[in-house]
Formats: structure tokens, C-alpha cells, sequence
């Protein structure tokens, strides 16, 4: 485009500015009850300068989903802010800027699901779809996919599938069809596209943005914190400590796999009592990954999803995977061994609930909700659909759960067993 273009452009377009918008959600239907899980907006100029940008995590306050497909889990959300809490943040970086997405229309139910809920406002806000664009520009494509369309006009998009990874790549792509388009059509063409956003609310804005590089630091900063009760353990050895006591606790509070202030707060208090010294309590952590690592290899394998518990166990107990492998290494040697009836537990005629979508495999399939009922079943459990007071177990595919089944259950004090820890319980070999 030549210079002369570009000036009128500015000329044109100068008091306009865009919102590039982006979202992750747990699904694709609001009306369903989907939720914001994250969302990102860049604000930027008519020739493409950001002038400001607003990125957040959004606690859903139900089961996150989806994981797979954006990495954002239950545990990263805790401490995020609700959508009540940022409405007014996301209007205000909205306001007065023509919306743009790509496969806007996507962002854009949730978009408006909330306004509507919140704003009791019925009109419908609209943005520039960049897929739409490309069926202008390129009409020839087979796929329009962001990161199709990313690869062919060279652009990088390090960060996918996470809303200011996919927000940045729009903000690029929105500019090459810009120009592309202003050069095929002109510019009063493309000036049909403007079509800011005018809504007049009373929102006050919050400027809190929880980000996914502020979850990271929240989770180390829990794992230090049991760093920080090993540290302060004596380094003198007690002659006798209470081993089985401790792993007993260990056991209990391991159930749900996560270890709350509460619960270091118990460990605390029995080491003090009894005088555990550090090097001391180490062993027994260890033993205790010494035990689940015979429990798993009861059929001499190790499966991914075994594997991935006894890392979680190792990371929430500030083991090492050198050490992990070195316990691995040698219970495979002496793995004729049976396991004590002590390790044994009678689950038959107990209560069960699910929650959450089962990360499991079972000859290949997800476990979903219906089989994992089934196989409870089989094994002489009773089924419950919800939390009621005398359930015996709630399972959790993600200890950090924010379904209301798992909020109930905390409530009502009902043990909470990790997905792993309830097919070990039964003696389902899963994948």
C-alpha cells in the first residue's frame, strides 16, 4: 500500500480505535451454563500501535474442562477473580472501540450472555470477524482456522490456545487483512466494518487481572510453604516416632491429593509433638511413595496415569524425581512381596459420587461418569447422583474442583479421594 494510502487512512479512520478480543472458556454454550475461564483484550490504534490491553484469568466457580485444550486447570483459577468481579474491566477496555476476533461470534455469546445477565441490556453487541475477512481476501483456502491462517501470512503464535497468545496473533493477522482489504476495496469500504461499541452502563472498574504467570507463582509459593515446615524441623533424630501414625495421616490427607494450610498445619503439630526430625520425616515421605509405588505395581506396570500420581505425590511432598525413579527402580526388583491386609481397604456398601470430567483410560476409552458407575457398581458400591451428608466418598478429577458437589462436600466434612486414589481403592487398573 502506498504511502498516500496509509495517510488517508489515518486521516479516515483516526478518532477510531479496536478491541482484539479473545477468550478461553470451559465450553461453547453459554445457555448451557459455559463459562469464561480467561479473556484477553489489546487495544489498538488505526495503524495497528496497541494502546493498552486488559488480560485475566476468570474463576468459573464450576468444573474448568477442557484443560486439554487451553492448559488451564481448576488449581490455576482458585485465586483468580469472578466474572462479577472484572464485568466492569471488560467494558470499559470494550467501550467506545470496534470489537474484533477471530470467529468473533464464538467470544462474543459470552460476551453478551454476561452483559445481558448482569446489565439487563437485550441489544446485541457486534465485531469484525478476521475469519470472515479471510473468506474476502483468500477465498480460496481449504481451512480458517487462527492457526491456519497464522502459518500462512507468517505469523508466530507461540502461545496458542492461551486468550493473549491467540489475542496477539489476531492483532496481526486483523492488520494484514486490514491493508489487504483497503488495497483490493478502499478504504470507505472498509470504514463499514467500524461500528464502535456505545454502552452506557454504570460498571466501576475493579483493575484486578489475575494472569496465568501469577497462578504459577501462587502454586510455588504453596510448594515452598512445605519446603518451609520441612526446614523447620529439628535436625536432631527422636528415638522413636509414631511411623505408622504418620503415614496413617499422611494417608488421609493425601485422599484428595492436595495438602491444604490446615492439613500442614496437622503435620506440623505431630512432628513437634513426637520430635520428628527433618531427615526423619523425609524417610517417611518416601516410605509412604515406597508403598504407592508397590500398590501400582501389584501387575508389574506402571501406567501414564500412575505414573502422573506418584509425580503429583512426589511434587506435593518436595521429592525429587531422582528419587522417584530410584524407589520405581528398586520395588521393581522386589516386587514379589504382597501387600499387608492392613493396605487393604473395604469399600463394599459404600457411597460414591463423581464430579468432573474423568481423566482416565480403560483399554484405551475415557472413563466417562456412566462407566465409572458401572465399575463402582460392580464392586459392591452405592451410587449417588449428588452430595448429601452421609456420603461415604466424593471423586474428584481435579483435586482443585470448583464444582458445588466438591464445594458441599468440604462442607459437610465427606472424604474427597483424587481420581487415582479411587480406582487403586477398588482395583481398577487404569491407564
Amino acid at each position: 500500500m502506498n504511502s498516500i494510502t496509509f495517510r488517508n487512512l489515518e486521516n479516515s479512520l483516526n478518532d477510531n480505535f479496536f478491541a482484539i478480543l479473545d477468550l478461553e472458556t470451559t465450553g461453547f454454550s453459554p445457555k448451557n451454563g459455559d463459562k469464561i475461564v480467561e479473556i484477553a483484550i489489546i487495544s489498538i490504534d488505526c495503524n495497528g500501535n496497541e494502546i493498552d490491553r486488559f488480560e485475566t484469568l476468570i474463576n468459573p466457580r464450576r468444573e474448568v474442562s477442557a484443560t486439554s485444550i487451553h492448559g488451564i486447570t481448576a488449581e490455576m483459577l482458585q485465586n483468580a477473580p469472578t466474572i462479577d468481579m472484572v464485568i466492569g474491566d471488560i467494558i470499559h477496555h470494550l467501550n467506545n472501540k470496534t470489537i474484533v476476533g477471530h470467529n468473533i461470534q464464538f467470544d462474543l455469546s459470552f460476551i453478551n450472555h454476561e452483559v445481558k445477565r448482569h446489565f439487563k441490556i437485550q441489544d446485541e453487541i457486534y465485531g469484525v470477524c478476521t475469519l470472515n475477512l479471510s473468506k474476502i481476501i483468500e477465498p480460496d483456502l481449504p481451512m480458517r482456522k487462527l492457526e491456519t491462517l497464522c502459518n500462512y501470512f507468517n505469523i508466530e503464535n507461540k502461545n496458542s490456545h492461551t486468550a493473549i497468545g491467540d489475542c496477539q496473533a489476531t492483532v496481526q493477522l486483523f492488520t494484514i487483512l486490514r491493508d489487504l482489504f483497503i488495497e483490493k476495496y478502499g478504504i470507505d469500504k472498509f470504514c463499514n466494518f467500524i461500528n464502535p461499541l456505545r454502552l452506557n452502563v454504570d460498571c466501576p472498574i475493579s483493575n484486578h487481572s489475575f494472569r496465568r504467570e501469577n497462578a504459577i507463582a501462587v502454586s510455588k509459593r504453596e510448594s515452598n510453604q512445605f519446603n518451609a515446615f520441612l526446614n523447620r524441623l529439628s535436625t536432631i533424630q527422636s528415638d522413636e516416632i509414631p511411623i505408622q501414625q504418620y503415614l496413617n495421616i499422611l494417608d488421609d490427607i493425601l485422599a484428595d491429593r492436595l495438602i491444604t494450610q490446615e492439613e500442614l498445619e496437622t503435620l506440623a503439630d505431630l512432628s513437634a509433638e513426637y520430635k520428628i526430625s527433618q531427615s526423619q520425616a523425609i524417610e517417611i515421605h518416601q516410605e509412604y511413595v515406597r508403598k504407592l509405588v508397590r500398590i501400582y505395581l501389584l501387575d508389574n506396570i506402571l501406567t501414564q496415569s500412575e505414573t502422573a500420581d506418584l509425580e503429583k505425590v512426589c511434587e506435593l511432598l518436595s521429592i525429587s524425581t531422582d528419587v522417584l525413579e530410584k524407589i520405581v527402580k528398586y520395588e521393581k526388583v522386589s516386587i514379589h512381596e504382597n501387600l499387608s491386609p492392613a493396605d487393604k481397604q473395604d469399600y463394599k456398601n459404600k457411597s460414591v459420587c463423581f464430579t468432573g470430567q474423568l481423566n482416565s483410560k480403560l483399554n484405551g476409552c475415557l472413563v466417562d461418569r456412566p462407566k465409572a458407575q458401572q465399575l463402582a457398581m460392580e464392586r459392591g458400591m452405592v451410587i449417588k447422583n449428588g452430595v448429601v451428608k452421609d456420603l461415604d466418598y466424593l471423586v474428584v478429577a481435579d483435586p482443585y474442583s470448583l464444582s458445588s458437589k466438591s464445594q458441599k462436600a468440604h462442607e459437610y466434612g465427606i472424604k474427597i479421594l483424587a481420581e487415582p486414589v479411587f480406582w487403586n481403592m477398588i482395583g481398577v487398573l487404569v491407564e
